[in-house]
């Protein structure tokens, strides 16, 4: 009996020990193309807060400088995507992400709108594409015209989720002009 507390208080204090540090996990690295930045995705965890941090690092290769590129809390990116049209003058980051917690269901989850950005190819720049009522699900470029098509579901009656009132749509925007 008394070996089976013991091996039961080791392990609780293992656990607890071991809950005490952050990890940080580096996703995946993407060369930005024609520039000398490279984009790490970044997800940091904190065990003991139960916090989830997910950012975007941007790493200038030539000087070693860096910059973070923010979801908002609870927020997190799905896709990083370069857009390299050279004949259209166009070179930016795409990024799919949740930032809003609709549903208020603790925390950004899925059934909350996924949004597009987009980020200049340093990240220090970033404009929010898709209006935040607006279910993005799937986009494609056209490198011909500059163009991005997006479908998803506008949230028309405005109560803070996908239902089956709402219906599908396309948006397009241009690439160089963002709108």
């Amino acid at each position: 009996m008394k070996s089976l507390l013991l091996i039961m208080l080791t392990s609780i204090s293992f656990n607890i020990f071991g809950q005490k540090y952050n990890m940080t996990h580096f996703n995946k690295l993407t060369e930005v193309e024609g520039t000398p930045y490279v984009i790490a995705g970044v997800d940091e965890r904190n065990k003991i807060e139960n916090k989830r941090l997910s950012y975007l690092l941007f790493i200038n290769t030539n000087d070693k400088k860096t910059h973070e590129v923010n979801f908002g809390v609870g927020g997190y990116y799905l896709n990083v995507e370069q857009i390299k049209i050279d004949e259209l003058y166009i070179n930016s980051i795409l990024v799919s992400a949740k930032t809003l917690d609709w549903n208020s269901k603790n925390g950004i989850d899925g059934e909350d709108p996924t949004q597009l950005f987009v980020l200049s190819v340093d990240g220090k720049t970033k404009t929010l594409l898709t209006p935040s009522s607006f279910y993005v699900q799937k986009w494609v470029v056209n490198k011909q015209s500059g163009t991005l098509t997006v479908t998803g579901f506008p949230d028309f009656n405005q109560n803070r989720k996908l239902d089956k009132s709402e219906f599908s749509q396309i948006e397009i925007y241009d690439l160089k002009t963002l709108s």
